[in-house]
């Protein structure tokens, strides 16, 4: 029963698991972390760690090579985000959540953790990010000045506001 609880909160939170072994180098993939990945429904969830490195964008590659480089590092819970390049060349922005594991000598063996895909998320932060630039570039192009001011912080303004007003831009 609690098994079936597990795997219904972790797909309402779109979450993967994956594993890997320290010593074989072997990662194991659940199905929604194969999905997440691009992976064929008839992939076996089992994957070399080599495999998993070439899904990663060159852009990131370096971080995770740190990581996994040393992973007796992670005695604590860690947080990365990546991308990675499905088959179909599909690019994803991936999260994961690691922690690793001592066998009973104490000694690092395995590597465990939850995967999410956080594209959406990233992209909507782009957008968001594209926007403000835009905002900022026609304020700056049309000698705009904008304020807010409430009870708790007096007025906090842009740079632009105070220059209009005489005052240094950092005056806030």
């Amino acid at each position: 029963h609690s098994a079936e609880l597990l795997q219904l909160a972790l797909e309402s939170a779109g979450a993967g698991i994956w594993e890997r072994d320290l010593v074989t180098e072997i990662v194991q993939l659940c199905p929604q972390s194969c999905r997440m990945l691009g992976l064929p429904d008839s992939q076996s969830g089992v994957i070399t760690q080599a495999e998993w490195l070439k899904m990663v964008d060159v852009r990131d590659v370096e971080q995770i090579q740190q990581c996994v480089g040393d992973p007796s590092s992670i005695l604590s819970p860690h947080v990365q985000e990546f991308r990675i390049q499905r088959p179909n060349g599909d690019v994803r922005w991936i999260r994961v959540s690691a922690r690793i594991l001592l066998d009973q000598a104490g000694h690092p063996n395995r590597l465990v953790g939850l995967m999410f895909d956080d594209t959406d998320r990233k992209r909507a932060e782009d957008v968001l990010r594209e926007s403000e630039e835009r905002f900022r570039l026609v304020q700056e192009a049309s000698l705009i000045g904008t304020f807010v001011t409430n009870t708790k912080h007096g007025t906090i303004g842009s740079s632009r506001f105070y220059r209009n007003l005489g005052l240094p831009e950092d005056t806030g």
